[in-house]
């Protein structure tokens, strides 16, 4: 059997509940309004002005400021100054963090991964397990990552995903064998997933079955017409 053929998916699914679905609608929140975030900061630090995103981002200030957080840029020919976090001071490396959380052009939802897991990838194969050529398992290739946490609306309910990551099984033989060869030998392997706070782990088929229902209930929504008129080039 090759990886992942006892899963028709490389993710474990769950219906968000409590603390998750809490930490999704705060996501949700922050990424339509990103704004917000960056005024807070700004005022927080008597800033003139929040500027950029991500690693990026500066703090433009009307007159120099003195801040273990921030280290001087440049000054602009207005006179304004614009600071950037200082890297080498804690208080500097916890503002470039606050300013890699504000989700403005978060795509793929590695800001929301850090969030609930305190880290934006996994590796799904560390281990380094061999795959033989039997094609189709990128997920599980040498050094693969996915982004450790993504969700997705179904009608009302979120559904987390949470990547599958195998882990080989070593006894002494196989073990001997990984040092012989210089690349693991594993006796077999097993998958290991976290599970988000607070919600209900639920099979494949029900993600289907809840991706049916809202195709159905958008179909159902499409206005139709009450009569239809015929033409004909006769």
């Amino acid at each position: 059997m090759a990886f992942g053929d006892e899963y028709s998916s490389n993710y474990a699914y769950f219906i968000a509940g409590g603390s998750t679905l809490a930490a999704i609608e705060k996501y949700e929140a922050d990424r339509a309004n990103p704004k917000a975030l960056q005024s807070a900061i700004a005022k927080e630090f008597g800033a003139k002005e929040f500027t950029g995103f991500g690693e990026s981002a500066y703090l433009v200030f009307e007159k120099p400021v003195q801040n273990p957080a921030l280290v001087l840029e440049e000054v602009y020919k207005s006179g304004d100054s614009v600071y950037r976090p200082n890297l080498d001071t804690p208080e500097g490396k916890a503002l470039q963090a606050r300013f890699a959380d504000i989700p403005e052009f978060d795509l793929s939802q590695d800001i929301f991964a850090q969030r609930l897991t305190g880290a934006a990838f996994i590796e799904t194969n560390p281990d380094h397990l061999q795959q033989g050529y039997d094609g189709g398992l990128g997920h599980y290739r040498d050094k693969a990552t996915a982004t450790a946490a993504t969700f997705t609306k179904y009608g009302d309910t979120y559904v987390v995903s949470m990547p599958r990551v195998i882990r080989g099984i070593f006894n002494e033989v196989s073990a001997k064998a990984s040092v012989d060869e210089h690349f693991s030998q594993a006796a077999g392997y097993r998958y290991e997933w976290a599970s988000p706070p607070d919600s209900t782990e639920i099979a494949y088929s029900k993600v289907v079955e809840l991706n049916e229902k809202q195709k159905g209930d958008q179909l159902n929504k499409r206005s139709i017409a009450k009569k239809v008129r015929a033409y004909s080039r006769d």
